[in-house]
């Protein structure tokens, strides 16, 4: 009788260890659940990232120009510099892309292309006697670069009231 009393005795703190246990690597499995999913969405953000930045590197980034256009006037009044990417058929798409480097705080890296970018284009348009006036999108985070800063304070040094500069709403 006192050997089953023992016995009894430490099934319940046996019991208690056993669920412990299985409890533990039920949290164990959803702690490596949760580890191999972030994992892989961060392999997924890394390679987005590189293949922007690779685009970047390669030319396939284009500004195109939307026209702005004052309805009571009838006319163009300036034009909005849009991001697009052209893919290897030919295709422009939207700036779909651009989340990636906003997420991994590289936007200033866009932005200064796009001002570089607006550069070339009114000093062509300059070369053909037209002197339209463009806005550009940047992030304020762009605003704290003093690479960016510089650039845009020269642009309108040499294009003066061509320039007009909006911050990016998703920034907001």
């Amino acid at each position: 009788i006192r050997l089953t009393r023992r016995l009894a005795d430490h099934q319940l703190p046996l019991q208690q260890v056993r669920e412990s246990l299985s409890f533990n690597s039920l949290e164990q499995l959803e702690a490596e659940k949760r580890f191999t999913r972030q994992q892989q969405h961060n392999r997924q953000n890394q390679q987005a990232l590189q293949s922007a930045l690779q685009q970047l590197q390669t030319g396939q980034l284009q500004l195109h120009y939307q026209p702005k256009v004052d309805v009571q006037l009838n006319q163009v009044v300036g034009f909005e510099a849009l991001v697009r990417l052209q893919t290897a058929t030919g295709q422009l798409q939207g700036p779909w892309f651009i989340d990636i480097p906003e997420r991994n705080q590289l936007c200033p890296l866009i932005d200064q292309w796009v001002v570089k970018q607006a550069q070339r284009d009114l000093a062509f348009a300059a070369s053909q006697q037209l002197r339209p006036k463009i806005s550009i999108n940047l992030h304020p985070s762009s605003l704290q670069e003093q690479r960016i800063v510089q650039a845009i304070s020269q642009l309108n040094q040499q294009y003066p009231g061509q320039l007009q500069l909006e911050l990016l709403e998703t920034a907001m």
